[in-house]
């Protein structure tokens, strides 16, 4: 049997209550992890025009603004404007002549300190292409062989300006020279 609060009237698999607002908010999560999943997290906002990006992350805003006061009639209108603006952001994409899981190695990422927005990406194949399509980008993109890098010589923490410094000197090779060539391996 299973237990329904008279406060929300549904529950999960493990018989806790779920609010209404959490109700939508599961729809809304839906959407988001499969255009995340198709697109690759934060791909869509970069293959967007600006405009459409910054109208989403107001909305966005106000989505977490409606959660915090508990306004359920806001929280959906909110929910059903991101639903909508998820699908805006992918048509945008796609007539842009952009495919889905064309960047799913791809992971887009804003410094809340400083603003500077990262590229972090699988391997130097995905750096190299990133870097042709986003040319004023290049200099934020950082493969995950670059972090380990990071990690392993303990530079992770450095700020931004000086972890290039320690991406460089973390790609040096065994004798100390750079490779400086076309094949990036």
């Amino acid at each position: 049997m299973v237990n329904k609060s008279k406060r929300t009237g549904s529950t999960n698999l493990n018989q806790q209550p779920i609010s209404p607002i959490d109700a939508l908010l599961r729809q809304l999560d839906v959407v988001a992890v499969e255009m995340e999943t198709s697109w690759g997290s934060g791909v869509l906002h970069a293959l967007c025009t600006p405009e459409t990006s910054a109208k989403f992350m107001r909305v966005k805003d106000a989505l977490d603004q409606a959660i915090q006061g508990g306004d359920y009639d806001n929280v959906k209108a909110k929910s059903e404007s991101l639903n909508r603006g998820w699908k805006k952001m992918e048509s945008e994409a796609l007539e842009a002549g952009h495919q889905k899981g064309s960047l799913t190695n791809i992971w887009f990422c804003c410094s809340p300190k400083d603003g500077i927005e990262y590229i972090f990406v699988r391997h130097e194949l995905d750096a190299a292409r990133v870097a042709a399509q986003y040319p004023h980008r290049a200099s934020a993109i950082f493969t995950l062989a670059n972090i380990a890098a990071m990690l392993e010589n303990g530079s992770l923490s450095l700020y931004a300006p000086k972890a290039k410094e320690a991406i460089a000197k973390a790609a040096k090779t065994p004798t100390g020279k750079f490779l400086d060539d076309a094949i990036p391996f």
